[in-house]
């Protein structure tokens, strides 16, 4: 994952020393990343912790100790290659939005820079699969993340899902190199796609942060097994769906019950599902007709996840 600020430049100062703290705690440990930025004097502190769950924890905290008031733009960047080299053509980007926004694109077919085009369907093209492009594609959730997770899976592989507050860090935005030659990043035949999130909802947006002025937010990031294509998540599980089939995916190893209705809120079926980081847990004998999952802490009766939402 990499750093972007005052602007959302590549390695504007990712080529510059940051300071490293490492840290144990009863049950977790990790590392406090910490720079100035001389432009704008914002410090940035950056705490990332894992512990007893699959999840990476991503803390950013902003901060303006100067006088005057700083605009500025704040972004992570994760380049994803399943496997350490490549993206498929069937790989998935997930976008939390209905919209997506333009930031670039060589594909003819997609509206100019700028612009909004429903997501994922665009017409009869699925833009959620790469392999529906016509070329690169950078773009945002539009106007901003509308739900708190995105993510990329590719078949047979591992996928990636990062879970955040859309309220704090409302940018989302998805890349894919498309039919730029690898040439030119890479001395071999590699590819990747980038999942970026800001706290502001695009690359044209600023905030301001007036002196003395910090935020800070929560995130994470965490795998998730080779399933079908996630139709919700959150820090807890991963929820897939598709051709009538379910599965969940947790990042805490424990028990939840997990039910099945149709479309008029009838129970189709009900377990209790053992879950595991990194497994898949999919109903012995999926029903038919299942329009509605919720997932639930059998304790409590606590809702862990509903879908829809």
């Amino acid at each position: 994952i990499e750093w972007s600020l005052p602007t959302e430049e590549h390695g504007l100062v990712e080529y510059l020393p940051w300071t490293a703290e490492t840290f144990q705690e009863v049950e977790s440990a990790g590392v406090i990343l910490r720079f100035s930025e001389r432009l704008t004097g914002v410090t940035v502190e950056v705490r990332l912790s894992l512990g007893t769950s699959s999840r990476l924890s991503v803390e950013p905290t902003l901060r303006n100790g100067g006088e005057a008031e700083q605009k500025l733009q704040f972004w992570a960047n994760a380049a994803y290659a399943p496997g350490g080299s490549s993206v498929s053509p069937d790989t998935r980007v997930y976008l939390p939005a209905r919209q997506a926004r333009v930031h670039d694109t060589s594909d003819p077919g997609l509206p100019p820079v700028g612009n909004a085009m429903p997501w994922p369907q665009y017409g009869p093209r699925d833009l959620s699969v790469l392999g529906s492009w016509q070329g690169y594609l950078g773009a945002f959730a539009y106007p901003a993340a509308q739900t708190g997770w995105m993510g990329a899976q590719m078949p047979g592989t591992d996928g990636i899902i990062r879970v955040f507050p859309p309220d704090l860090a409302p940018g989302a935005k998805v890349f894919g190199l498309g039919d730029i030659p690898y040439g030119r990043y890479s001395g071999t035949d590699s590819s990747y796609v980038e999942l970026w999130g800001g706290w502001t909802p695009t690359f044209w947006d600023y905030g301001t942060l007036d002196s003395g002025q910090a935020v800070t937010w929560k995130e994470y990031w965490y795998p998730i097994p080779d399933m079908p294509p996630v139709v919700a998540a959150n820090d807890r599980v991963a929820l897939c769906q598709a051709d009538g089939v379910f599965g969940l995916t947790a990042t805490e190893a424990g028990e939840l019950e997990v039910e099945a209705l149709d479309s008029q809120g009838r129970s189709l079926g009900k377990w209790r599902a053992d879950l595991q980081p990194g497994r898949l847990w999919t109903p012995p004998e999926p029903p038919s007709g299942v329009a509605i999952i919720q997932v639930r802490d059998p304790r409590t009766g606590e809702s862990v996840l509903s879908w829809p939402r």
